[in-house]
Parts: C-alpha cells; sequence; structure tokens
C-alpha cells in the first residue's frame, strides 16, 4: 500500500511540474519569478546536486536523495488537496514578488539549501517550509 501511494505521489508531482512553467529540471542557472500564490519545490539538480554528493557521506547520499524525494512527493500530495498551486523547479535562483513591489531573492547555491519547498502567499515574505511538517508550514504561510 505504501508504495502505491509513492507511486500516486510522484504521478502527482510530475503532473504538476508543467503548473506556473517551473518544471523545467535541466535549466539550473536561470531565475524562477514567482508573483502568485503557490510552493515551490526546490529538486536539486546540475551543480546544485553535485555540491549536495560531495558534501555528504557518498554511500548514504543515494538513500538521503531517496528519502528527500519521496519526502517531496507526499508534501506535494498534501498540497494539491488543499488546491494549492505547486511548480516543481530544479532552478537555483528564486525572485519571489510580492503584491507591494518587493522583491525576495533567494539563491539555493548556498550550503543551507537542498531539497526544499517555499509557500508563498504574494504578500507576505517566502516561508522555507519544513519538509517533515508541511501542515503546519502551510498554516505559518497562511495560505488557504
Amino acid at each position: 500500500m505504501t508504495r502505491f501511494l509513492l507511486f500516486i505521489s510522484i504521478i502527482v508531482m510530475c503532473a504538476s511540474c508543467g503548473n506556473g512553467g517551473g518544471g523545467n529540471f535541466s535549466d539550473t542557472t536561470s531565475t524562477l519569478v514567482v508573483a502568485d500564490t503557490c510552493a515551490v519545490i526546490f529538486h536539486p539538480a546540475g551543480n546544485k546536486l553535485t555540491y549536495l554528493k560531495n558534501t555528504f557521506n557518498k554511500n548514504s547520499f543515494a538513500a538521503m536523495e531517496q528519502t528527500n524525494n519521496a519526502t517531496l512527493a507526499a508534501d506535494s500530495t498534501y498540497l494539491a488537496k488543499l488546491g494549492i498551486k505547486i511548480i516543481s523547479t530544479s532552478r537555483v535562483k528564486l525572485k519571489f514578488h510580492k503584491k507591494n513591489g518587493e522583491d525576495i531573492d533567494i539563491n539555493l547555491m548556498h550550503e543551507k539549501y537542498a531539497w526544499e519547498i517555499f509557500l508563498f502567499d504574494s504578500f507576505n515574505d517566502p516561508v522555507k517550509a519544513d519538509l517533515t511538517d508541511i501542515e503546519t508550514a502551510v498554516q505559518e504561510a497562511g495560505i488557504r
């Protein structure tokens, strides 16, 4: 049953990749501009993935990557059930454009980022979600 749910979660996540034009996993250098309420799901690729592989124990990296991808898939399923727009990306430069005209830039090449979800309501700063507690993160972000 768990494998079936994981399979369904991955299908939902892959299907949502086209939303917002952010599903291009090969383009890691351009900036993704986000102006609408959504969840941005970051999957490391390219230089960022290489950096992570070199930073963490090579013996345990595959398991860590699999766990993080499964967690992102489960979180994506939860967000989709809430009707939240999902943008999946591997771009390392994000620009969140708030309704008041202010921009918040995030460079995911920084060492503190790996697999991430940012929740954005377009009025406030984006909230970096705790992947293990997506329900609380949605509440904190005020996304309805």
